[in-house]
């Protein structure tokens, strides 16, 4: 029996081109296209490509590679498999060593925006935040951080920047009776209905904390004032005389001054029965019973063993991460 374009094959010859079959259903990712479908099927090998059906196979002419997704689904079509004849060539005409470079360098390139964590940054002075590695710190204008752990080099949270301990606040009593208040580990503005804040701030538990931001990231800012630091573009600057008055420099960038404000070096500069603590006259004690005998206002040992108020003595917070989200921690409580 002969049938249009068909040659009649013995069933030894049959089975010799049955032996030769390299067809692999549903594995790989190269599909030939116009091979495969009706009631045969095709296959290619080092000799050529062939249609077969119940009958025999034929020559079929060397179809086009298709790149297609194997998970993707579709018609159930043949998959095949180029013979490895031991050549670095790829069927897209590159090199295995060519590809393996470009994958590289875009894993590489991937890497270096995208990230978990600071340590997946490669770039100096770079740090993983939000997913992003950017450049910061040093003289780069602060790192933006939601918690002291996201920062480095000592660094602690500040207001939602990596600042210098020495630049930052713990208790209200640290900035001094100037009306300032410790709010996120930054001497601020304090405030009440009768003194309400400056343009631009929002009175929150008695302190006067940014009301929106108007940058989120470095690229949001021009070349005049090109850090974003806590939602403001700040200049650059290499010293506090680069500054605006009120102004300090800060990793580079000029930011409003919220730290505390020293006054003392030495004990010899405060009174007799007084210590110089972190830069405070203090009065220092072991039990409560001694501050009370002091004054009543500061009746009370705090941790760390100077008398001080009951909110500085017990605090609910001393930095933003202590409190919910969405809370301050000004003066030693989450608003």
């Amino acid at each position: 029996m002969k049938l249009s374009g068909l040659s009649t094959l013995s069933v030894a010859t049959t089975s010799r081109v049955a032996a030769l079959v390299t067809v692999v259903m549903g594995v790989g990712s190269m599909v030939w296209a116009g091979c495969g479908g009706g009631n045969g099927y095709s296959y290619c090998n080092e000799t050529g490509c062939y249609q077969c059906d119940g009958y025999g196979c034929q020559n079929a002419p060397t179809p086009t590679p298709v790149e297609t997704d194997a998970s993707a689904g579709g018609p159930d079509v043949g998959i095949v498999s180029t013979p490895d004849t031991g050549s670095t060539s790829n069927p897209d005409g590159g090199s295995d060593a060519a590809d393996s470079s470009s994958a590289d360098a875009a894993d590489a390139a991937d890497t270096n925006t995208h990230c978990t964590s600071s340590s997946q940054c490669t770039g100096a002075s770079q740090e993983c935040w939000q997913s992003q590695c950017i450049t910061c710190g040093g003289t780069s204008g602060p790192c933006p951080c939601a918690a002291t752990s996201d920062c480095s080099g000592g660094n602690v949270c500040a207001g939602g920047e990596c600042t210098p301990p020495t630049d930052t606040c713990v208790y209200t009593s640290d900035c001094g009776g100037t009306n300032r208040v410790c709010a996120n580990g930054q001497c601020v503005a304090g405030c009440s209905v009768a003194a309400p804040c400056a343009g631009g701030s929002t009175c929150t538990g008695g302190a006067c904390v940014p009301s929106a931001a108007a940058c989120t990231s470095n690229a949001s800012c021009t070349s005049n004032a090109p850090y974003c630091v806590e939602g403001a573009c700040a200049a650059a600057c290499s010293g506090n005389a680069s500054c605006a008055t009120g102004d300090y420099c800060n990793q580079g960038a000029c930011v409003p001054d919220t730290r505390p404000q020293p006054e003392c070096t030495s004990s010899s500069t405060c009174d007799s029965n007084q210590e110089c603590v972190n830069g405070f006259c203090e009065y220092t004690c072991t039990t409560s019973m001694q501050c009370a005998l002091i004054d009543a206002r500061i009746a009370y040992c705090g941790q760390d063993g100077v008398c001080r108020d009951s909110t500085e003595a017990n605090p609910m917070c001393t930095q933003q991460s202590d409190c919910a989200s969405g809370q301050s921690c000004v003066s030693n409580t989450c608003q």
